[in-house]
């Protein structure tokens, strides 16, 4: 992606149509945000001239007494605009990139002169950036410094310069940084320099759309994978934009490691599991018969393999949990959980044998015998050696149903079945 944002002073100004034209030729923007266009409404065809080809889409606010204005122009196979939003000093356009689910705003901002019309758009923009959670954009000239370098030769004003850091700040927005020269506005005698034009992104516009090459740590620690980097870094590519020029050399590194990946650890699974069966056939060897150096020495070499080969697995799968963490949060709760439910269960769920048949099962009571209370109920001698005597199948069907009810009534036919299978 790539924005453009420019001050033209007027477009009826001489020769700068013309400039304008060569600018969008050869930056290939994606986005153009123009400040102080100084002209009304206009057309297509006047638009179209200026982007030189017919795959652009457009919005625009007209000059005030010939004053400000602004415009939008965008590549429409780059950039999606489903909305925009005009107001006296800036104009935001809502959409998305090609390839990217994440919804942009790119804010076109002309800052006014007065200090209480500033503060006035400094919250204006505060209060819709606190209720659009997407990736912010804002581009343009915005008529402020934030600090006394951003100026010379010109009279510096700490309050607003402390107004428009507190819009930054409490937007948490973050100043790109600017490549080429100092400053960005020049007086026509060239005295007084100023750096009024600035990009100011949010955190979630830097983080924006996937990594372009995500890879295992086990892989670079590979002898040969430097090399493997460097050979596709250098790969030539077709293009003319630099951005697209990286990119491009990205998907090659990506695609080298890719291929290099498969190649080192396509098989591992299997691989650990052949080292592990010959290892467990030598180890078997080695409980019936003396090894020799060499049949103890292959054995060993097998064993340091396997080792080898499991600890890599065990680094990728940390390195998996360690990013599914990042990326899942406090989404993995119902996985903890349910692990935490079944175990619970396992411990708690088992089946309870009750050896004195004629007993009832009954609830456990909370309260326990103390030494001032009286000793409970002991089985008699007689009534105790019952319980280690044989038993008929009269009797077990008979403390089933006690136990069971109805439903051990229902299975009395399986129960038979058993019994003869127990000898009973």
């Amino acid at each position: 992606m790539k924005i453009v944002s420019v001050n033209i002073c007027g477009f009826k100004r001489e020769g700068k149509f013309e400039w304008f034209r060569n600018l969008c030729n050869q930056s290939c923007a994606d986005v153009v945000a123009v400040q102080e266009t100084k002209c009304g409404i206009v057309g297509d065809d006047w638009i179209e001239s200026l982007w030189g080809s017919g795959d652009f889409g457009y919005v625009q606010k007209e000059a005030l007494e010939r004053s400000g204005g602004l415009l939008f122009i965008w590549n429409i196979n780059a950039f999606t605009v489903n909305c925009a939003v005009k107001k006296d000093y800036f104009l935001a356009i809502k959409g998305h990139w090609k390839g990217c689910e994440e919804e942009c705003v790119i804010v076109n901002v002309y800052g006014p002169h007065n200090d209480e019309k500033k503060r006035d758009i400094w919250a204006s923009l505060e209060n819709i950036m606190e209720y659009e959670d997407v990736a912010w954009v804002l581009c343009g000239d915005f008529n402020e410094v934030r600090n006394i370098d951003e100026r010379k030769n010109c009279i510096f004003h700490e309050r607003r310069a402390d107004n428009f850091n507190n819009f930054i700040n409490k937007s948490n927005l973050i100043e790109i940084p600017l490549v080429g020269r100092r400053y960005t506005r020049i007086s026509d005698d060239g005295i007084k320099f100023s750096k009024l034009d600035i990009f100011l992104v949010s955190e979630k516009f830097v983080n924006f759309g996937p990594k372009p090459i995500r890879v295992f740590d086990t892989l670079i620690d590979i002898s040969g994978a430097k090399k493997v980097i460097e050979d596709a870094w250098s790969c030539g590519v077709e293009g003319t934009r630099p951005d697209s020029i990286f990119l491009k050399k990205l998907k090659n590194v990506k695609q080298a490691l890719k291929t290099l990946s498969v190649n080192t650890y396509g098989s591992l699974e299997s691989d650990i599991n052949k080292l592990k069966n010959e290892v467990s056939e030598w180890e078997i060897k080695a409980e019936c018969e003396s090894l020799i150096e060499e049949d103890r020495n292959t054995w060993l070499n097998l064993r340091s393999q396997w080792i080898e080969k499991e600890a890599v697995k065990r680094k990728m799968l940390k390195q998996k949990a360690r990013l599914k963490w990042i990326i899942d949060g406090n989404e993995n709760n119902k996985f903890f959980h349910l692990i935490i439910k079944e175990e619970s269960l396992r411990t708690t769920s088992g089946v309870l044998v009750l050896m004195g048949f004629g007993m009832k099962k009954r609830r456990l009571s909370n309260q326990r015998p103390s030494f001032e209370s009286p000793l409970p109920c002991r089985l008699s001698s007689t009534e105790a050696s019952s319980l280690e005597g044989p038993f008929t199948e009269v009797e077990v069907f008979d403390a089933i149903k006690d136990c069971g009810g109805s439903k051990a009534r229902a299975r009395t036919d399986s129960i038979s079945n058993f019994s003869k299978n127990i000898g009973l």
